[in-house]
């Protein structure tokens, strides 16, 4: 027999029924949730993570800046006189040595002038060589009336002539003091002194006329040579260089970030672009304390012995400021830091903890990037680190 429930009853019993399902599945929900386990977490609660050992990487080649080559002495070649170049004996680059013409300029007069004091040498040795030849010919005349007297003194002295004998000897005392200054009262000194003038005046116009020529003052390279056949030159003017290129200067212009790298050092590397296998090790000569209050750079200046004329001046070169040693730093994948911040931490393994240590950053190269704070060999987070924190027991996976 079918029963019948009162409306009431069936609402209150489809209520009651609808709670017991809900009540049920919160139930079931909240079983579900206590035995599901955190992805980076192991069943006892403990992180897991993974480390690496923290190494040294290279940041790239060596650092490096352009410089500039020039000759250790430089000689500027300066016109000792005016007037038009002539002839053009060396160009710029030649190889000279010190004497050697270079140029010469128009030089008439001053050739007339050694010519003049050339004729006027001849005179004056013409003019000696008479007074010379009359000095010896009175010396011998000379010479004669002594003996002469002589042999009257020796007469009068075997004839008991004393009259005789005063007379010879005081001819012969004055004839002897004739021939003894008989050279200072002739020609002789005057034409001696005429010809001395002469050479010097001849010496004075030889040396005016080798300024006609431009010499090198100096050994080594011709170098900005300024003149040209058929211009005029003022005397005082400067012609060209000579490039003692023996030893050379190399000088480069740094920013302070890379007169950093140079600082302390005794010795660094050039080379040429077009020659990167044949690398010099030259002197750090000096390196500026500060800057220029221009340019605000600091000046480095190198000093190269070049005896095998490896370097050319007016070239450049590439100095190395870093070698590849010194590229080769402390470093750590980018995504092992944690940033707070301006702060910048990574965190190392310490038996079964990890530490958080803070570092300063550099260069990046890659997936690495430079740091200092860690050491070599430290052991460091590379997974799970976002959530640690300081003193934290961990699980290496």
């Amino acid at each position: 027999m079918m029963v019948r429930l009162n409306p009431k009853k069936r609402t209150a019993k489809w209520i009651i029924t609808a709670a017991c399902l809900v009540l049920t599945a919160t139930v079931a929900a909240g079983c579900t949730s206590a035995s599901t386990v955190s992805p980076v977490q192991g069943t006892t609660g403990i992180s897991k993570v993974k480390v690496e050992d923290i190494g040294v990487h290279s940041m790239g080649p060596p650092r490096e800046q352009v410089a500039d080559v020039n000759a250790s002495v430089q000689v500027g070649v300066i016109a000792e006189a005016s007037g038009t170049i002539t002839e053009i004996l060396k160009n710029n680059g030649a190889k000279v040595t010190k004497g050697q013409v270079i140029a010469r300029i128009s030089s008439g007069t001053a050739r007339l002038s050694v010519a003049t004091a050339e004729a006027s040498v001849s005179s004056a040795e013409r003019a000696l060589s008479s007074a010379k030849l009359e000095l010896e010919s009175n010396r011998a005349q000379l010479e004669r009336t002594i003996s002469g007297y002589e042999k009257q003194l020796k007469e009068a002295t075997r004839a008991n002539n004393e009259e005789l004998y005063n007379t010879a000897k005081d001819n012969l005392e004055t004839s002897k003091v004739q021939l003894k200054f008989l050279e200072s009262k002739s020609s002789v000194p005057a034409a001696k002194s005429q010809l001395e003038t002469a050479k010097v005046s001849l010496e004075q116009a030889r040396a005016t006329l080798d300024t006609y020529n431009i010499t090198a003052p100096s050994s080594g390279t011709l170098a900005e040579l300024a003149i040209t056949a058929g211009a005029s030159i003022t005397q005082g003017s400067k012609a060209c260089l000579i490039l003692n290129a023996n030893q050379v200067t190399i000088q480069a212009e740094l920013s302070e970030d890379l007169a950093q790298l140079v600082k302390g050092k005794k010795t660094v590397r050039v080379y040429y672009a077009d020659q990167p296998q044949n690398k010099r090790e030259v002197r750090v000569a000096y390196l500026s304390g500060v800057p220029n209050t221009t340019t605000r750079l600091y000046t480095l200046q190198l000093t190269a012995d070049n005896k095998d004329a490896f370097f050319v001046p007016g070239s450049r070169v590439q100095v190395q400021l870093t070698t590849e040693e010194e590229e080769s730093v402390l470093a750590v994948p980018t995504g092992s830091i944690v940033r707070d911040g301006d702060h910048s931490y990574i965190f190392v393994l310490k038996g079964d903890k990890v530490q958080q240590v803070k570092i300063e950053l550099g260069r990046l190269s890659g997936i690495y990037q430079e740091i200092q704070g860690a050491s070599a060999g430290d052991k460091l987070v590379v997974s799970g680190q976002y959530t640690l924190k300081d003193g934290e027991k961990v699980q290496v996976q």
